[in-house]
């Protein structure tokens, strides 16, 4: 155990031997001791400040911490707004701790009886690293995962990292978000990306190796805010977000040249900046200075180390930094801070308001300390300088292992290599399982997609199969009068005209939902279309009709069988076009000339309907069989059967009396 040992921040601990004093920010008890009458009983989910007491004042000098920390303190570490102390008789938390407040100090049940040896925690962070001989414990924030528990939740209670379980861990640095552990040598980290040194900037929630530090040894580590120095025999490496004061991300660790040709001993790190001492006591320190926090009698922030002056001819042992101060230990047994001094942070005996600025620029004397670390014989301890020790650690090391540790540790290695192939298999055969689930799951979904089609072609049948049993069986085709084949033709249009309205909703019950707009759209257009061109086609017949009449009246004689019109219309019959034609002039004498306009539209319309709606669903048309077309009259005019024509065949045969006849038909030679 180290005979001192101190962390500073807002609030800062000082442990000379087994007593532990406190100074600075106490809002809430985060100076672990209670004295004075209390007001108000605070309950420890009470996050409010509530009425101020004796035990929350903020203390501008170094108390000594009563209580249960009165019996020893054995080691000690500070947070955001916690501390925590190793006592004889287990492991204390006071201040706030995940949204709780510990005002007094309570201890922490999980670790009683365990033999705990190292405790680390951080100025900026809210979360606790706790190594004890049978492994790694964590608890506190995980939102990036700094807990190395495999996930991002929160634990208010210690929980293993399984990955550390019964190995030697001789080091801990702790930051904002991220943890840095050394472990037999090889460093590891997890939590934010930009802090873990992997090179990627995604969150690590299970311990990594920093591969970068692979054969190189490792002999201290210090962790910030943001960003982390890393010390090896080589030189010294710092990686991570804001080093130097700059903006910029270093993914990877680097090497600061300025130290190649200088042996640094001891680092630390605070908000950001960044505090190095090397093995002849000089203490160099660089990045940001916007509270005095690196010594050199100014604001200016640098790149650069630059030596602290002002503290010659003192030899620093010590160091320590918090989120905007600094601090170090002299031989001569004095305790300097500089930085912000509000709330009483620098332990100098000075209480000033955030509006007062107290900046310190300079190293200023701690000196409720001094006259204490005399008292302990600090001084005639620290007569030789600092060595630079391969493999050197900092509190919380073991010694070397004897002969039946190692043979117990090489066991634990097997057991604990075992253990890990178990859980690699166990992940295999999981991830095994789960695609086989998800295969049978996707076989599953292909069957009843095969159903589901499957089974609307079968209703498509059955729709087909019902549409051709309604349609009636017309007998064998007689020959019929002309009276007689009117009255049939009337007939047969409307049993034609029903199927094909039977056939035109079946096929808008299939249409999708999302195509009947662009379909009414296109049928309007498509109807209005036809319609002008039966309308211009039966005005050339019209007109054509007419003047042939007029031609023959004018120039032959009318004969004995009813005059010239009545020869045209017997020539027409022989040709085959007087059945269409008075159909035609019948269609139209029976209704206003508007009425019959309407009618032939609506004709148009129900075909053109029909025919989009085959371009659509052609399946669906296949299921619906056609009417067949009549064979034509005996008497040598056309049939008045009508099929619904393909839009792809435009020679198809017109629909009764509602159509009229084609361009070519207009061609028919009226000659007698």
């Amino acid at each position: 155990m180290q005979a001192v040992e101190f962390h500073c921040g807002d609030h800062t601990l000082v442990r000379i031997g087994q007593q532990l004093y406190s100074f600075g920010k106490n809002t809430y008890g985060q100076l672990l001791r209670e004295t004075g009458p209390r007001t108000k009983r605070r309950s420890y989910d009470d996050d409010d400040e509530g009425e101020s007491d004796d035990s929350r004042k903020a203390r501008a000098t170094p108390m000594l911490v009563g209580g249960p920390m009165a019996k020893g303190v054995l080691s000690c570490a500070i947070g955001y707004d916690h501390s925590i102390a190793l006592c004889g008789d287990g492991l204390y938390i006071g201040g706030r701790f995940l949204g709780k407040i510990h005002n007094p100090p309570t201890r922490i049940p999980f670790f009683n009886g365990r033999a705990v040896r190292l405790v680390a925690s951080g100025d900026c962070s809210e979360h606790v690293l706790v190594y004890c001989d049978d492994g790694l414990f964590a608890m506190g924030a995980n939102s990036c995962g700094q807990l190395g528990l495999g996930d991002t939740y929160d634990r208010d209670s210690p929980q293993e990292i399984i990955h550390f379980h019964d190995r030697r861990v001789g080091h801990v640095a702790i930051g904002q978000h991220s943890s840095l552990v050394l472990c037999e040598g090889t460093l590891y980290s997890f939590g934010a990306g930009l802090l873990c040194g992997s090179g990627s900037k995604s969150n690590q929630v299970t311990p990594a190796k920093v591969t970068f530090f692979e054969g190189r040894v490792i002999l201290d580590v210090a962790c910030g805010r943001r960003s982390a120095l890393v010390l090896c025999e080589d030189g010294l490496y710092h990686f991570g977000q804001g080093i130097n004061c700059q903006h910029v991300v270093r993914l990877l660790p680097e090497r600061i040249a300025f130290f190649n040709t200088k042996v640094v001993t001891r680092i630390a790190v605070g908000g950001d900046h960044y505090l190095a001492l090397c093995d002849d006591r000089d203490l160099f320190t660089f990045g940001r200075n916007s509270c005095g926090e690196l010594g050199h009698g100014d604001l200016h922030s640098t790149t650069d180390p630059k030596p602290v002056t002002a503290l010659k001819p003192r030899d620093v042992d010590g160091i320590a930094a918090g989120m905007s101060l600094s601090m170090l230990l002299t031989a001569s047994g004095e305790l300097l801070a500089f930085g912000d001094g509000f709330d009483g942070r620098l332990g100098n005996g000075v209480h000033a308001n955030v509006s007062d600025k107290p900046r310190f620029t300079f190293p200023t004397v701690v000196p409720a300390i001094t006259p204490l670390l005399e008292a302990i014989g600090y001084v005639e301890q620290r007569t030789q300088p600092l060595a630079k020790v391969p493999g050197t650690l900092t509190q919380g090391s073991k010694p070397p292992p004897t002969q039946e540790e190692s043979e117990r540790l090489r066991q634990h290695e097997k057991e604990r290599q075992q253990r890990l192939a178990e859980q690699r298999s166990k992940l295999q055969e999981d991830k095994k399982r789960r695609e086989a689930e998800e295969r049978s799951a996707q076989q599953q979904r292909e069957e009843r997609e095969q159903r589901r089609r499957q089974e609307i072609e079968r209703m498509h049948r059955e729709k087909g199969e019902r549409l051709q049993l309604s349609k009636p069986q017309s007998p064998p085709e007689q020959p019929k009068s002309a009276e007689a084949t009117a009255n049939g033709a009337l007939v047969q249009k409307e049993v034609e005209m029903s199927l094909h309205k039977n056939k035109q909703t079946a096929l808008q019950e299939e249409i999708p939902s999302e195509m009947q707009e662009a379909l009414e759209r296109e049928i309007r257009s498509e109807v209005e279309t036809r319609f002008k061109q039966h309308r211009s086609e039966r005005s050339s017949i019209e007109e054509h009709i007419q003047k042939e009449i007029d031609t023959r009246a004018k120039n032959g004689p009318a004969s004995a069988d009813g005059g010239a019109e009545e020869r045209v219309r017997k020539e027409m019959a022989v040709s085959g076009v007087e059945a269409r034609v008075q159909r035609e002039i019948g269609a139209r004498s029976g209704r206003p000339a508007d009425s019959a306009d309407s009618h032939i539209r609506e004709q148009v319309e129900e075909r053109v309907r029909a025919e989009l709606a085959r371009r659509v669903q052609p399946q669906s048309l296949e299921t619906v069989e056609q009417v067949p077309p009549r064979p034509a009259s005996t008497d040598g005019s056309e049939s008045s059967s009508v099929t619904l024509p393909s839009l792809d065949d435009e020679d198809d045969e017109d629909d009764g009396d509602n159509d009229l006849p084609r361009a070519e038909q207009r061609s028919i030679d009226m000659g007698g």
